[in-house]
């Protein structure tokens, strides 16, 4: 992660989700967060107990990394909020082993990633690398 936030240039800024399920996981992972990255880089938590004033487009533009619910994003890519999962360079999904049929993830995988990547369109070509089951312990890592 700590690459992919480093590689960024004016031309292609570089934007991380963090994926947790709840708003305990929010909050603690987003401490490991600015606890282990780089002071410069903007981190926001956001869950939905806390959901910003600004639209989910406008945090997104004005921070680096976000630490969220899966659901959080699922209502701004409805909504067209977010136009698209090509706004980020990485998605990193926590706790994946809970996912059910009909869980965020997998739809945000199923209606959004695995769509677009299938439509051959220009966003296609820009979409996130994902990974998953990253971990409070390991979010050490990250940074080297």
């Amino acid at each position: 992660m700590q690459h992919c936030l480093d590689s960024a240039t004016l031309e292609n800024d570089s934007k991380v989700a963090f994926f947790v399920p709840t708003k305990a996981l929010v909050d603690q992972q987003f401490k490991q967060f600015i606890k282990y990255l780089k002071p410069s880089y903007r981190c926001q938590a956001i869950s939905g107990d806390e959901v910003p004033n600004l639209s989910l487009g406008n945090v997104v533009e004005l921070n680096d990394v976000l630490v969220m619910t899966p659901q959080i994003l699922l209502n701004a890519l409805d909504s067209h909020e977010v136009p698209s999962l090509s706004v980020f360079s990485l998605l990193l999904f926590d706790e994946c082993h809970h996912t059910k049929k009909h869980y965020p993830y997998n739809d945000i995988m199923s209606s959004y990633y695995v769509d677009e990547k299938l439509s051959n369109s220009l966003a296609s070509l820009r979409l996130p690398q994902v990974n998953n089951e990253y971990s409070i312990i390991n979010i050490k890592t990250l940074r080297n």
